[in-house]
C-alpha cells in the first residue's frame, strides 16, 4: 500500500541520518491521500510537528482532501481551523474539499458558511483591484 511505501521511505531516511524536509513530507502526504489513508495523513502531520517542519498549504490540502474522501467532515473543518490558527492561508482546494465533505455529510450550513467566507474574500480582493490605478 501507499502508506507502507511512505513508511519505508521515511525509515530509510532515518537510518541514513537524513531529515525529511517539507517537500518530502508533502510528497508522502500526497501518496497517502491517493491511498485514502486519513490516519496516515495525521501520523505524518504529527511527525512533521515533531521534526519542526511547518505544514504549508500543500500539506494541509492533502490532509484535508483525504479526510473529505473518508467522509470525515468534522475533521476536515478542524484542519481548516488549524490552518488559519497557524497563519497558513487556505486555498480553493482546501475550501472546496471542506465544502464537499460537509455537503456529503448533509451539513449544508457549514458548506454555505464556507461559501459566504469565500465570497467575502473575493469581494475584498476585487476592491483592491478596483482601487489600484496600475491594474486595469
Amino acid at each position: 500500500s501507499q502508506w507502507m511505501e511512505v513508511g519505508r521511505l521515511l525509515e530509510g531516511m532515518r537510518k541514513e541520518d537524513l531529515a525529511p524536509d517539507l517537500i518530502i513530507y508533502n510528497t508522502c502526504l500526497s501518496a497517502v491521500a491517493k491511498g485514502r489513508c486519513w490516519e496516515a495523513s495525521l501520523a505524518l502531520q504529527e511527525q512533521m510537528r515533531q521534526q519542526l517542519v511547518r505544514p504549508d498549504v500543500v500539506s494541509y490540502s492533502a490532509i484535508i482532501e483525504v479526510h473529505e474522501q473518508a467522509h470525515r467532515w468534522e475533521d476536515a473543518l478542524a484542519l481548516l481551523g488549524s490552518m488559519r490558527n497557524e497563519d497558513v492561508e487556505p486555498d480553493l482546494v482546501c475550501i472546496e474539499a471542506c465544502m464537499t465533505a460537509c455537503s456529503r455529510a448533509s451539513q449544508p450550513w457549514y458548506a454555505k458558511k464556507l461559501l459566504r467566507e469565500q465570497g467575502k474574500r473575493i469581494e475584498k480582493l476585487a476592491s483592491v483591484f478596483k482601487e489600484s490605478p496600475n491594474i486595469r
